[in-house]
């Protein structure tokens, strides 16, 4: 067990106001209390220039003597408030962290906090989204492993558990311990569920970072990759010549959902049509809905490539809207997916690799590697030539020796085949589509942090188009968009419009360009002021925006160009 000495409580801007979290003094003064009494360390950070004086606070959660406030100047306060120093100077090993969501300090400090080798306990707020946001941080991070997210009542339990109090406190922590056991019980019950539930995952309301080509959205500490404005809003940046961007008189977002594995209390919810009654817009889908043949641990990679994809597709879609050449170049075949115990899964070859090379014969889009397999037989050995990415931008060059099975059965969702075996036909076991680069007439880049998903396509292709043309697409107004793009400037559907919907009213905005298909989706939680315009196309969704005020200027031209599709995925 950890000397209580060397744990501390660090609690982040837990000052007035927070409307957002109305209890949040009654929850964490019982915290506080309890770490006190088991002889945890203390520190206070409060967002802050240095030398200005602490804000008034709660009572209950008013600095004591001897314990460090730490002015925050700016976002993580790792390094912006030396909490990290703080912390190595009292020899502390593991910490327990507690906040405010709507600080422009909490979500950067979690996200140090999880990068630190460090044993890291974060208390809930007990609003899902924000668990589930905790979750993707603290799950990502390469710190030491045991980092979790846990309730303020169940630590309560757990620590009295182990410290008790001692004087006249003793009785308050029995009754605390009481109460502890009745939280540890009910614990116990969602554990029993747990399976069940681990077919679910929840979506709840993400954020609407801002699109935007201004070099303050940035990323604000070493051992985050999310982009923030000055103020702690999200923000995605588009990074274009200086001499090609204008400065735009409204706002664009985009607009994501978090998605996370469902916790046995929502499941239960959820199965008593309670789940929106106690939080509003969060969702529970059947995990084979979201991950299809996808595994659940190639599940990131498949988000990164479909967002990378996203944002080479607005680019092109942007610049060919604009009357600018662009020329396709295909790569080889990108890997999206290895089927498990297949030969590929033998040989090695892992999700995001490229294959440009089958038994020396190049390889350069899908169907080339569709058609090389198909010539084989099974029990054949091939070598798979690979290029595979690594840290900082870099890849390396692997050769790999896989031998090729017969074609298994394809199940459907019931569990029954939807295709027999074929075992006379070979198979690898890689999911693919062709890896394409584009030569375009000027360098341009998309930051958009740690999202992954195909769904901000039209968003980056509205940015894009505002920032290279006159600045008035959107005639002054916030603007969100949602919705997948191709290179030719079709709209394609996303997942979780209803949690994007809430997200972007959250965030102000007037408008909300959805996919056609799901605006009747988007109406339902749109409320008296976001209007929701349905769009299939670049050049509606441009129209539209005419219509509400905005100013096409030489975008009211629609060039002839001729566009690209990226193929579809197949798995030989």
């Amino acid at each position: 067990m950890t000397d209580p000495s060397r744990q501390a409580l660090v609690l982040v801007d837990v000052v007035p106001p927070s409307p957002d979290d109305p209890d949040i003094f009654q929850r964490l003064s019982t915290a506080l209390a309890v770490a006190r009494d088991a002889g945890f360390r203390v520190v206070h950070v409060w967002s802050a220039p240095p030398g200005a004086p602490p804000p008034p606070t709660d009572p209950a959660i008013e600095p004591r003597r001897g314990e460090p406030v730490l002015p925050n100047p700016g976002t993580g306060a790792w390094g912006s408030a030396g909490l990290g120093r703080t912390l190595a100077a009292g020899g502390v090993e593991s910490i327990v962290l507690a906040g405010r969501p709507d600080s422009p300090a909490w979500w950067p400090t979690v996200e140090e906090s999880a990068a630190q080798p460090i044993a890291l306990t974060v208390l809930s707020d007990r609003r899902p989204e924000h668990d589930l946001r905790v979750r993707q941080l603290i799950e990502r991070g390469p710190g030491r492993p045991g980092a979790r997210l846990v309730d303020a009542g169940a630590w309560v339990a757990e620590t009295t558990g182990r410290w008790s109090g001692t004087g006249s406190s003793r009785r308050r922590w029995r009754l605390l311990g009481a109460l502890g056991v009745l939280v540890l019980l009910l614990a116990g019950g969602a554990a029993v569920i747990n399976h069940d539930a681990n077919g679910y995952y929840e979506f709840a309301p993400g954020t609407a970072p801002a699109v935007t080509a201004s070099p303050d959205c940035k990323v604000r500490n070493s051992s985050s990759t999310n982009l923030t404005l000055p103020t702690g809003a999200p923000c995605a940046r588009l990074i274009i010549p200086g001499d090609k961007a204008h400065q735009v008189d409204g706002r664009l977002f985009m607009v994501d959902v978090l998605v996370g594995p469902a916790s046995p209390v929502d499941f239960v919810l959820h199965k008593l049509g309670l789940l929106n009654t106690f939080h509003k817009g969060n969702q529970l889908v059947p995990a084979s809905a979201v991950l299809g043949t996808t595994p659940p641990s190639q599940l990131g990679c498949l988000d990164a490539q479909q967002m990378t994809g996203s944002t080479q597709d607005a680019t092109v879609a942007a610049l060919q809207r604009l009357g600018y050449p662009v020329k396709e170049n295909d790569l080889g075949a990108l890997v999206v997916q290895v089927s498990p115990g297949s030969a590929a899964a033998a040989a090695g070859v892992q999700c995001n690799d490229v294959i440009t090379a089958l038994d020396g014969t190049a390889v350069h889009t899908y169907t080339d590697l569709v058609d090389a397999i198909h010539s084989r037989h099974p029990g054949d050995k091939v070598t798979i030539t690979v290029k595979r990415p690594g840290p900082n931008a870099t890849s390396s060059t692997k050769t790999l020796t896989a031998t090729l099975s017969g074609t298994p059965a394809e199940p459907a969702a019931d569990g029954n085949p939807a295709s027999p075996a074929d075992p006379s036909k070979a198979f690898l076991g890689v999911g693919t589509q062709t890896q394409l680069t584009y030569t375009l007439p000027f360098n341009v880049s998309i930051q958009v942090g740690d999202i992954g998903g195909p769904s901000a396509g039209l968003a980056l292709t509205l940015g894009l188009l505002d920032t290279l043309s006159n600045g008035q697409l959107t005639g002054g107004k916030a603007v969100a968009a949602t919705g997948t793009i191709a290179p030719d400037g079709t709209v394609g559907d996303v997942g979780g419009v209803a949690q994007k919907t809430i997200a972007v009213r959250r965030a102000g905005a007037d408008v909300f360009l959805v996919p056609a298909a799901e605006y009747a989706t988007a109406k339902r939680e749109a409320g008296n002021s976001l209007k929701i315009v349905p769009v299939t196309s670049l050049n509606g969704a441009l129209a539209d925006l005419e219509h509400l005020g905005g100013n096409l200027g030489r975008l009211s031209k629609v060039p002839s160009t001729t566009t690209t599709t990226t193929p579809p995925t197949t798995v030989p």
